[in-house]
């Protein structure tokens, strides 16, 4: 890896000063030609007093015509003085805060048709990391200059920092969870309180960078697995994300405020007749606990399998979203009147088992109705940043519907890219407008080109040589390929266009580093509707109004309070699946003085929230449920002597609950400073002063607008049409308080599912009694007959193991991170690790995981030990040529071999002896061989006494050399 090392003085890196540096430090930054980083200049940032970030360019610069738009990880930059050996430089890499962590690239014509052929393009313009985060899901408006969101992700890691420990003057990066551990800045934005629930939103007019909106349930914020993609919908006007922490999806308005979340594992898994996957509030990231690690995902604590959503995506007044267990796809429909969830949620496909462990990130729809996805390998983590996800796997799948509506089981994978077997998809996708055969787009024709992210895609050695000739091999970025043509998951894919993330070729091999896409280009998308012409106010609408103080006044100074009250018991109605339960809200004049004027009254819900509302008394109040967590009731002219009490009586119809639960709802008066309740205040008053409004749903449409115009206009004011806190002023509406609100706890009895339309015993003909219909009653109201009992669900018998489960309702949850279910009642390790009473699933790796001579292992990766030494695998470490590994010294050059003596063959009588195996032969028969002289002698020149004592010293002397034999004779000699 390339580094470019720096003297800085005074460095600080970070709003927390986790990151700063003292005079005379060290830091370095990566070699262009690897990171990729963009610069600055022209740009100007500014920090506003509520923490977020601005980032303003020049009017009009956001989209410069067709654009291609990609997420990704924005790489990484070494900070500090770091060590020789390899583990000490991984622990002072940390997140590139001046790195890309969004391209825009422009792709309006390419020069030639899709040949399979590497398009190099600047990137335009680069969303920092430092200002944004990471970030994967993304999604464009349809405005004129249209905005672009980006969503907070988990799916490039979780990497933690502590505060240095070890002196070297940057913070400690940790493998594991530690007591002072906080999220590495560049993770989710360098700015106070942007954290893993953040949306970011980059303004298509003026390029202005801001924190949209921040995903909370509950007013609890995300714990750390983020968000997962993000979906816009032009028809009801709101956009639509998925929360990887809790399993919801939530629907945002314009304005970046949370209208309502759904519960898919409790709401669609029960309207379908499956066992419902409950959201665990305990199920909550902890990265200042040891059980954290960076490296193991399953420590991360996503949602359970069975809630965990991700791809979100609206088709034909819909929304369709993939969750992990299968992976399936499911939809849900959204009212068009209100932008609501419907109850009709539905289980649209499943993959195949082959296809199954990598998630659905992304779902387009083709033009033919043909319905899109893209899986993303497997989540890693690592602490060096390398293998961010399971590579060459992932698939890109088109499914198309039968003559019966259903989604065909044997879908049309494409080859993305040509390496392995062309699974190289990272998880994003969009469609585009088409090219024509010399690669010049077609602005009209949208929807033709599919563009996927993918890594590695144009890496074949099989092909290397032809691939070459057309651009780099190791492009990690996006493929082009037409949408329509048929596609062959088996054929390498020529037709095609390839275009690198940031034009930095990486040097090492890298895995799930490119996120989502984006693509503008298609004509007819800005907004031209003509500007609303606004009808002039008759007579009598402009006298219906009177005008009021502009002055704000608090609900407290006005001496009201209000009191609510639960009325009896809620009944059960087996049949329609929902409790009718009701509700009295008393009002006191506790001030020295009549109260008169206009007056509202505030009701919001936690869960499970209210389906309907009836007013039982009190018809002179207009009240409107827009949300399903809150309602509101106005009364235009509201008079109260002080000392007096006046009280109404709503009946509310709340969904029937599978288990004993409690419904909390709490009442106050006045408005609050929600947008959306403001907002229906708004349309109660204009519907009181007869000004149509086009109904009240909390939302500002042309026909809102429209009636905000004429309303300004009576009360004096400036007529624009737009919703602020100086029109509620003018017509003397107080504000709420927050500190007199009353709360009520309801008990909600089990009431069993046993399957659609089927019902539970308790509601059999015999013993069910008729429901009480939600109708306004008569002013003389009929007692209700006494309320069923709904028997609560039979306990769960299984005995939770102590060791290994803990008890959570009815039923035994694990009670450690990394375990599994191997009964209802008892957990288990997974496979490598061991239990250890009271600490939980110990990892035990065999004694040589890391070769213990040439690497040293940190966390669950092996370094080399010493420096200069080469990776030979992911275990092992060798010095290079002509050195040689010394324990406990490193890598050291090789010693020259002293050079050999020649070897002298045996010197034997040339005469009578000859050189056979390396010594001395008798030459003719019947001769031996004297040992003391080397000379060979006839047997008949010996005794008999010599001739025996001659062939023993002939036997004993046979490992005798020929040096020796030699130098024997010339001593006898």
């Amino acid at each position: 890896m390339n580094w470019r090392i720096h003297l800085v003085t005074g460095l600080s890196l970070a709003a927390t000063g986790l990151f700063a540096l003292s005079s005379g430090g060290l830091w370095a930054e990566p070699d262009p030609a690897f990171s990729g980083a963009g610069s600055d200049a022209g740009n100007t940032i500014s920090v506003s007093t509520q923490g977020t970030v601005s980032r303003v360019d020049d009017p009009g610069s956001v989209l410069h015509g067709p654009t291609l738009i990609t997420s990704g990880f924005s790489g990484i930059a070494a900070y500090g003085i770091s060590g020789e050996t390899e583990s000490d430089q991984v622990a002072h890499l940390f997140i590139d805060l001046d790195g890309a962590s969004a391209t825009f690239v422009s792709i309006n014509d390419f020069g030639a048709g899709f040949d399979g052929r590497e398009i190099k393009r600047t990137p335009y313009r680069k969303l920092l990391a430092k200002d944004i985060g990471q970030v994967f899901g993304m999604a464009l408006d349809d405005a004129e200059r249209p905005n672009l969101y980006l969503a907070a992700s988990s799916a490039y890691g979780l990497p933690i920092v502590g505060r240095d420990r070890n002196g070297d003057r940057v913070p400690d990066k940790l493998y594991t969870g530690r007591s002072d551990a906080q999220f590495m800045d560049g993770l989710f934005g360098s700015v106070n309180d942007n954290g893993p629930g953040s949306i970011w939103k980059v303004d298509g007019a003026t390029g202005r960078i801001s924190r949209f909106a921040s995903i909370k349930l509950d007013n609890v914020a995300n714990s750390g697995p983020a968000l997962g993609n993000i979906a816009f919908d032009g028809k009801s006007r709101q956009l639509f994300v998925s929360d990887r922490d809790t399993g919801m999806i939530f629907r945002l308005d314009l304005d970046g405020h949370v209208l309502e979340s759904y519960d898919h594992g409790t709401i669609a898994r029960t309207v379908v007749g499956m066992k419902p996957v409950h959201f665990d509030t305990r199920n909550r990231l902890d990265i200042t606990v040891p059980s954290f690690d960076v490296e193991d995902p399953t420590t991360w604590h996503y949602a359970k399998e069975g809630r965990r959503v991700w791809a979100v995506a609206v088709e034909d007044g819909r929304l369709y979203y993939s969750v992990a267990e299968g992976p399936s796809v499911w939809s849900v429909g959204i009212d068009p009147e209100d932008g609501n969830f419907k109850l009709d949620a539905r289980q649209e496909l499943t993959l195949e088992a082959s296809r199954r462990g990598m998630e659905i990130s992304d779902i387009e729809f083709g033009p033919d109705g043909s319905l899109i996805l893209a899986q993303r390998g497997a989540q890693q983590g690592s602490y060096d940043f390398s293998r961010l996800a399971r590579s060459r796997l992932a698939d890109v799948l088109r499914f198309r519907k039968t003559d019966e509506g259903r989604w065909r089981a044997d879908p049309v994978a494409y080859a993305v890219g040509f390496a392995a077997q062309k699974k190289n998809s990272t998880g994003g996708l969009a469609l585009g407008p088409g090219y024509d055969a010399k690669g010049e787009l077609v602005a009209d024709r949208c929807r033709e080109t599919l563009w996927t992210s993918g890594e590695q895609l144009r890496d074949d050695a099989s092909l290397a040589d032809k691939l070459r000739e057309s651009g780099a091999l190791k492009v990690d970025g996006v493929q082009a390929q037409p949408l329509l043509a048929l596609p062959d998951s088996s054929r390498p894919p020529w037709k095609s266009y390839f275009i690198d993330y940031d034009g930095a070729y990486p040097g090492v091999v890298e895995s799930g580093h490119i996120g989502d896409v984006e693509v503008f280009g298609c004509e007819g998308l800005a907004d031209t509707k003509a500007p609303e012409q606004v009808a002039p106010a008759t007579k009598a609408q402009v006298e219906t109004i009177i005008p009021r103080s502009a002055e704000p006044r608090l609900i407290s100074e006005t001496g009201l309070d209000i009191k609510k009250e639960q009325v009896g018991d809620c009944r059960g109605d087996t049949a329609g699946r929902n409790y009718n339960c009701d509700f009295r809200l008393t009002i006191t004049n506790k001030g020295a003085s009549q109260y008169s004027g206009p007056l509202v009254i505030t009701d919001e819900f936690q869960r499970p929230h209210p389906t309907a509302m009836v007013l039982v008394d009190g018809k002179e109040w207009r009240c409107s449920q827009p949300s399903s967590n809150y309602l509101v009731c106005l009364h235009e002219a509201f008079t109260l002597e002080a000392g007096q009490s006046r009280s109404l009586t709503m009946s509310l119809r709340i969904p029937a609950q599978v288990r004993e639960n409690r419904f909390y709802n709490c009442a106050l008066l006045g408005h609050k400073s929600v947008f959306r309740q403001k907002v229906t205040v708004a349309q109660l008053s204009l519907e009181a002063a007869g000004i149509r409004s086009g109904g009240v749903d909390g939302l500002v449409g042309p026909s809102t607008r429209r009636g905000l115009r004429l309303l300004q206009a009576q009360l004096g004011m400036r007529a624009t049409g737009e919703m602020n806190d100086q029109l509620l002023r003018m017509l003397g509406l107080p504000m709420a308080d927050a500190n007199t609100a009353s709360c009520v706890s309801t008990l909600l009895p089990a009431m069993p599912f046993t399957g659609a339309g089927t019902p539970s015993e308790t509601s059999s003909p015999d013993n069910a009694k008729p429901p009480v219909l939600l109708t306004p009653p008569s002013s003389q109201r009929e007692q209700p007959s006494e309320p069923r009992v709904i028997p609560a669900e039979p306990e769960n018998d299984a005995i939770c193991d102590w060791d290994t489960t803990v008890q959570r309702g009815d039923s035994c949850a694990c009670r450690f991170d990394g375990m599994r279910k191997i009964s209802p009642g008892r957990c288990a390790c997974r496979r490598g690790a061991s239990f250890v009473a009271g600490k939980g699933c110990v990892f035990e790796e065999p004694q040589d995981f890391c070769d213990a001579d040439s690497t040293e292992r940190k966390g669950r990766s092996c370094f080399c030990r010493y420096p200069g030494m080469n990776r030979v695998n992911s275990r092992t470490c060798a010095c290079g040529p002509g050195e040689d590994l010394v324990k406990g010294k490193g890598c050291v050059p090789k010693r020259p071999a002293k050079p050999r003596p020649p070897q002298q063959g045996p010197s034997c009588d040339r005469e009578t002896a000859l050189i056979y195996n390396g010594r001395c032969e008798c030459r003719y028969p019947l001769h031996v061989q004297d040992i003391a002289t080397g000379l060979c002698l006839q047997q008949s020149q010996c005794g008999s006494g010599a001739w025996t004592g001659l062939r023993l010293a002939q036997r004993a002397a046979v490992s005798v050399t020929g040096s020796e034999v030699s130098a024997r004779r010339d001593t006898s000699l």
